[in-house]
């Protein structure tokens, strides 16, 4: 990921609406479960916590409309894709002042928290519509 990577884009359009189109895992869970031991101590603890919300949240997204019984994981899962990538990046700039290594993730994370000040609405619907998901234009695999 780069600093572009972000660039008006949520937990919808990174991880939910990726999920429910091809039914498989998000990049940030496969990235947490890859790396688990090199993970800092903050971001190990909420991994669990994470990856059941945002498994559990596909329920609020899979039919035409939004299924508002699940909105709340939904929020959840949200929140912590947010804290988890900020925690990351923060953890990337502390390790390169470290080591005297340039310093990468600054811009990303300058970029993330700038678009996710910026987006209008909560980051777990979309920006184009906040009322239903929007579906793919093939059936989903399932």
């Amino acid at each position: 990921m780069n600093s572009q990577s972000f660039n008006n884009k949520s937990y919808y359009w990174l991880v939910a609406f990726t999920r429910y189109t091809t039914n498989t895992q998000d990049f940030l869970t496969n990235l947490l479960l890859k790396n688990f031991e090199k993970l800092p101590v903050s971001v190990a603890m909420k991994y669990s916590e994470y990856t059941l919300n945002s498994a559990t949240s596909l329920h609020f997204y899979r039919n035409a409309e939004y299924d508002y019984d699940y909105e709340i994981f939904a929020k959840k899962a949200s929140e912590l894709f947010d804290l988890i990538i900020e925690q990351l990046l923060t953890e990337g700039t502390v390790l390169s002042q470290k080591l005297s290594l340039p310093n990468l993730s600054k811009s990303t994370l300058e970029n993330f928290l700038g678009n996710k000040k910026n987006y209008i609405g909560p980051r777990f619907l979309s920006l184009e519509t906040h009322n239903k998901p929007l579906r793919p234009e093939r059936p989903l695999p399932f």
